[in-house]
Formats: structure tokens, C-alpha cells, sequence
């Protein structure tokens, strides 16, 4: 019998403009990174604008953070 490989919940994140324009102009902690890749959006209009929850942990946000820094 085959092994069953389980598919990666990976989610694509869309960087809008508005989301671009707030990681560069807010002060403060906007993204927490933990472990493994693994984080969360602490500023809730950024998570808005990316269209993604806020204060929850989720995996390849250091991937995110990566795009969102780049000019």
C-alpha cells in the first residue's frame, strides 16, 4: 500500500501597495518571529491590508517578512 504524503497548508501571500506602505511607515514590533520560520502579524491594520489574521502563529512568516522588506 502506498504511503500517504500529506500536502502542505501553505498559504500564498499577496503584498499589496497599502500593505507595503504600512510595513514601511508603522513603528514598532509589526511581525514576531518565533522558531522554524514560524511567526505572527502584530499590528492589526498590516495583517488587514495583507488579509491575514492577526496574533496568530503561523508557519513561513519569515518568508513574508523577507518580501515585505525588500524596496
Amino acid at each position: 500500500m502506498p504511503l500517504k504524503r500529506r500536502a502542505d497548508k501553505i498559504r500564498n501571500f499577496t503584498i499589496t501597495d497599502e500593505a507595503q506602505a504600512i510595513f514601511k511607515s508603522a513603528r514598532g514590533e509589526l511581525i514576531c518571529l518565533t522558531s522554524d520560520d514560524a511567526g505572527l502579524i502584530c499590528h492589526e491594520p498590516l495583517a488587514a491590508a495583507l488579509n491575514l489574521p492577526a496574533f496568530i502563529v503561523m508557519p513561513q512568516m519569515a518568508a513574508l517578512a523577507k518580501e515585505l522588506s525588500k524596496p
